[in-house]
């Protein structure tokens, strides 16, 4: 866990989820690893603020109530500021529908709800790596 906290010391992570306690517990637990990780509950709220949090990974629910996850990652991706951002969609859904549409929108990765927190910190070393 130290090597972890060393690793992950000052990575900026932005969570999107509309279930609050969810988000807000994912950041919480991130900030234990030494992330800086901050949560936001819709879409709008996550465009709105991305710019000015510079994270280096978002964390994206793919269902979200004013918009969908898929559609805020090509939104974000059009974004030039944010090119080098690590996107991660997040979803119980595993119907093909869905899983095309993670694909072509430029997810980094996907991750199955429940997820594992060992997926996350293995996405985050990823993105902390040199």
């Amino acid at each position: 866990m130290d090597t972890d906290r060393e690793q992950l010391a000052g990575v900026k992570v932005l969570l999107v989820d509309d279930h609050r306690d969810s988000a807000d517990s994912m950041a919480w637990l991130l900030q234990s690893f030494g992330c800086e990780a901050h949560a936001r509950f819709d879409a709008s709220s996550a465009l709105a603020d991305v710019e000015a949090l510079r994270p280096d990974v978002v964390f994206l629910d793919i269902r979200l109530p004013d918009m969908s996850g898929i559609e805020l990652c090509r939104r974000l991706r059009a974004i030039p500021s944010l090119e080098p951002v690590v996107l991660v969609a997040v979803t119980g859904a595993t119907d093909d529908r869905t899983q095309a549409g993670i694909r072509d929108a430029g997810f980094d990765h996907a991750l199955t709800k429940p997820v594992e927190l060992t997926e996350v910190l293995s996405v985050l070393r990823e993105a902390a790596a040199p």
